[in-house]
């Protein structure tokens, strides 16, 4: 029987450890998401040790409350009530620097997978390409379904960072805009010396929202979450940058790197300071030029004005 619990901040170095070689390119497939998120998705970990190596189960229950009717379709429906499985993850030392390509220990994923099925499973979910296709082939009457509103954001680390070529005018004429509009703009690495004021902007931003009747259980979630990261800025191994306009703070980002992706965990910007948006996340990406070959914006949960933003 796997045991599962409630993951710790206290679980990060293990999390870290075990998605380095995972490139599905996934966000919640690290660390800071598995973490930070567990109270609102209700996630659940196990961890077992075996023959040298490391398996990592991670699950997901929905919320009893939840409209069953908003799911995507009926075959959804029927598991409205279950938790959902995220493909098992294998782990032996070394792999970290292990070829790009397919899944690692493919052969005790299977075996994990159909572990996880015996005991009950029936529902998978955040699986990569390689990782439905596994599942597939083991249980091919499987039914599949992909929801859009939470297709992950992929860039290329390179391109955000020169902006090149005419698909990126739009986001360099906004960053040109801000410069141009605030010359004394200015960027700042998060530290222990000016969470305060990464604090302040969080608080200012969270306070327009609800001045705006913006008040839901997912942004009172991911406030409490930014709230519990930033409180323990150095065990959850973040990086991030405070964007200056001037004397004031613009805009708020942080993020970490797993196996060559840099995951955008949160992205903050006061839009008293038009362009501050891409100019936060250009310069968040050039933080990690040469450290990370993709950066993921994570999904847009459907919203028209992320959607747009993010396909720009």
């Amino acid at each position: 029987m796997i045991s599962f619990r409630s993951p710790g901040i206290g679980d990060i170095p293990m999390l870290a450890r075990v998605f380095s070689s995972y490139r599905g390119e996934i966000c919640d497939m690290t660390p800071a998401n598995v973490v930070m998120w567990r109270d609102y998705y209700g996630s659940e970990l196990a961890h077992e040790e075996s023959e040298g190596g490391e398996v990592l189960y991670l699950r997901y229950a929905v919320d009893p409350d939840i409209d069953p009717d908003s799911f995507p379709d009926a075959r959804a429906r029927a598991y409205s009530h279950e938790f959902a499985y995220a493909c098992p993850k294998v782990y032996f030392p070394g792999d970290e620097n292990a070829a790009a390509d397919g899944i690692p220990h493919a052969g005790e994923v299977k075996k994990a997978v159909m572990r996880l099925v015996e005991g009950g499973a029936r529902f998978f979910c955040c699986l990569s390409w390689e990782e439905r296709a596994l599942i597939l082939s083991l249980y091919p009457e499987a039914e599949v379904w992909q929801d859009r509103d939470w297709n992950d954001y992929i860039y290329d680390t390179e391109k955000m960072i020169s902006l090149g070529g005419k698909h990126l005018s739009g986001q360099r004429n906004h960053i040109n805009k801000f410069r141009a509009t605030f010359p004394a703009w200015h960027t700042e690495a998060i530290c222990e010396a000016n969470i305060p004021a990464a604090r302040k902007f969080i608080d200012a931003y969270y306070a327009g929202l609800a001045a705006e009747g913006k008040t839901d259980a997912v942004f009172d979630a991911e406030r409490r979450a930014i709230e519990e990261v930033l409180s323990h800025w150095t065990e959850y191994g973040q990086e991030g940058i405070l964007l200056y306009a001037g004397d004031a703070v613009a805009a708020f980002t942080f993020g970490e790197v797993t196996a060559g992706m840099l995951d955008i965990h949160i992205e903050k910007a006061d839009r008293a300071f038009p362009g501050a948006y891409p100019a936060v996340f250009r310069e968040f990406a050039a933080h990690f030029e040469g450290r990370a070959v993709t950066v993921n914006r994570e999904e847009d949960c459907g919203e028209p004005g992320l959607r747009q933003s993010k396909l720009s």
